[in-house]
């Protein structure tokens, strides 16, 4: 049985830490499409092969949901694969979360992903936790968000566009003569 994943999420508003429904599901999704996207990115076939389950959830605030991923096929064993991908997922936020620097394997749409994820945390809601065994959970925390998210911008449109110059062309100069 392969690890599972805990994510947990807290919302912000008048009255209560309750999320909205909307920031609820795009949170659990743009973090699951991120899973999914670092998957293909990691397969050698780029195929999808694992289908992410909620086996759990509580309604202690914050709302926790437990997942685990499943083999799109049947009798196919897909935990050492799901384990690095979640790895790679969390260890790519961190790093967002740190400097700008792109993580391995975060392409364009991860990147995307990430971004959302981050800013979602600093407008609607006021934390997510995930975490999964054997790996110190990541928290967002606005603070971090905002930090991560200008991290992920700042990866993904870099300021000035420095060039690297690879070799040079030498082109035949012409007399006049013609």
């Amino acid at each position: 049985m392969s690890k599972t994943i805990t994510v947990r999420i807290t919302g912000k508003g008048p009255g209560t830490d309750a999320p909205s429904v909307g920031d609820l599901l795009d949170q659990l999704r743009d973090y699951f499409d991120l899973l999914e996207i670092l998957e293909e990115t990691l397969a050698e076939d780029g195929q999808s092969a694992i289908v992410w389950r909620i086996v759990d959830a509580t309604r202690v605030n914050p709302l926790t949901f437990t997942i685990q991923a499943f083999a799109r096929q049947y009798a196919v064993n897909v935990d050492a694969r799901a384990d690095h991908v979640m790895d790679r997922a969390l260890s790519g936020l961190r790093l967002l979360g740190e400097k700008a620097e792109r993580p391995p394997y975060f392409a364009e749409p991860a990147l995307e992903r990430a971004e959302r994820i981050f800013e979602r945390v600093t407008n609607g809601l006021d934390q997510t936790e995930i975490e999964t065994a054997g790996v110190a959970p990541i928290v967002l925390t606005p603070n971090v968000a905002r930090v991560a998210s200008k991290n992920a911008r700042s990866v993904r449109e870099p300021a000035g566009r420095p060039y690297k110059e690879v070799g040079s062309l030498t082109c035949p100069v012409s007399s006049g003569h013609g």
